[in-house]
């Protein structure tokens, strides 16, 4: 009998290609919400790994009526509509999400935020909409915007990091919403480079501060109905952001998504000054304790208690031969020394070099107990939070904040988004142009180490 089945949103042809030549448009051979996503985000990839074709047009093939233009109206409409099902790919059509440029399609800034987390926003179209979000509805910036119009000509958000100290504790908390909004979406989409690429436009942002910002800023609000900015006449309700987080993290289904919100945590609590008192605590105690730990009867009885202690899932108990020996003093001896030049760090405000500090303290860690219950309070995270997965959130931490320092937050113009190595499997070459048209290096979405500055 005959087959019924869904199309599939592509064909296989082998021609001879010289450059952009005959390249006229793309077409589509049906409706599905799917299909016209997948084509408007390979016209952005064509834009991108071929300037010379420009923004080719859209056209949607019908048998019975020919050609028709997908214009921008009814891009509009697809988007909405993808937003209203909350729908994503399945099947053997999960083809990677290429993100899209939607700053010229006409949609509202929620919806573009609330579509990044679902499905994908291009470099160029997230730096956009952060831009306009950070500076939206603030009419008392004036003299701040036309000095942001002055440095026009730097890319990206590279123009913020001039901002008076008002405009950065604004811009500030502004980040924040838009990591509760933006994340909230990425999270039940599942969807991990989104979330990646929304805190490594807006994290840097939270960090033009002195840590003072929370003793004279509102409280983020919202609409109580759902996650939106509010609006005036709306019922609200205030939000903190690393609550949002840590209920974001408890849904969150994969480790990646699970290391995004815990750095996005530790950024924001070593950018506030909430860090601080925690990691001048962790001294305190360790002082203590070193002071006690010449004594052999000392050590074996704090071996004892940590061997009784329940601790988190995946962590060993402490090897008896360590507290016998010197070795647990040599290791919270270190770990005291790294803790004190961190306090200086979160003290200086220096994030960089605070998250570099972290980065090499929990690099260098094989089997903490107490050290890693400490790290725990200290970056304000949950036993949900394995070594490995402190690992990686730090090192993810690291990643972001330094690559915010070396490229100015965005990446640079003409920066190439297909693989240079062609002989890898076609969707996994679409995997990686995905990532890379969001400002992604595989190997960063992938949590791969990051040498040390």
């Amino acid at each position: 009998g005959r087959v019924r089945a869904e199309p599939l949103p592509y064909n296989e042809v082998m021609t001879n290609v010289q450059g952009t030549d005959g390249l006229v448009g793309l077409f589509v051979r049906n409706l599905s919400v799917m299909h016209l996503l997948w084509a408007m985000g390979v016209r952005a990839l064509l834009q991108r790994a071929l300037p010379a074709a420009g923004e080719l047009p859209i056209f949607l093939h019908d048998p019975e009526r020919g050609f028709r233009p997908f214009g921008r109206a009814a891009q509009q409409m697809v988007v909405t509509a993808f937003l209203s099902s909350n729908a994503r790919p399945a099947g053997r059509h999960n083809l990677p999400c290429l993100p899209i440029d939607t700053h010229i399609v006409g949609l509202t800034v929620q919806d573009q935020l609330d579509f990044h987390g679902g499905w994908g926003l291009t470099n160029e179209s997230l730096t956009i909409l952060v831009e306009e979000l950070a500076l939206m509805g603030e009419e008392d910036l004036d003299d701040h915007n036309g000095q942001l119009e002055d440095e026009g000509s730097q890319d990206g958000l590279t123009a913020f990091k001039h901002r008076s100290p008002k405009f950065s504790r604004i811009c500030a908390q502004k980040a924040r919403g838009i990591l509760v909004i933006g994340l909230n979406a990425a999270v039940q989409a599942d969807n991990s480079a989104a979330a990646l690429s929304l805190v490594q436009h807006v994290a840097p942002l939270l960090f033009g501060t002195d840590g003072s910002e929370h003793d004279d800023m509102p409280k983020l609000v919202f609409n109580t109905v759902e996650t939106t900015v509010a609006s005036p006449s709306s019922p609200k309700r205030e939000i903190d952001l690393v609550s949002v987080l840590h209920s974001l993290a408890s849904e969150s289904r994969s480790p990646n998504m699970l290391a995004i919100l815990g750095a996005t945590i530790a950024l924001d609590d070593f950018a506030s000054g909430r860090m601080l008192p925690r990691i001048i605590l962790a001294c305190r105690q360790l002082e203590s304790w070193l002071s006690e730990s010449k004594s052999v009867m000392f050590r074996l009885q704090s071996w004892q208690e940590l061997k009784d202690h329940k601790h988190a899932p995946g962590v060993e108990s402490p090897a008896f031969s360590s507290f016998l020996t010197h070795k647990a003093i040599a290791n919270r001896t270190n770990f005291y020394k790294d803790l004190l030049e961190l306090e200086r760090l979160e003290e200086e405000h220096d994030v960089l070099h605070g998250m570099d500090k972290l980065h090499t303290l929990v690099g260098a860690m094989h089997h903490p107990c107490l050290r890693l219950e400490m790290l725990h309070d200290i970056l304000g995270l949950d036993d949900t939070y394995n070594l490995e997965t402190v690992n990686n959130v730090v090192n993810l931490a690291y990643h972001v904040i330094s690559r915010a320092v070396q490229l100015g937050i965005c990446t640079p113009q003409g920066a190439t988004v297909m693989p240079p190595n062609s002989g890898f499997a076609p969707l996994f070459q679409l995997e990686q142009a995905a990532c890379r048209m969001q400002g992604l290096d595989r190997e960063g979405h992938k949590f791969a180490p990051v040498p040390s500055m």
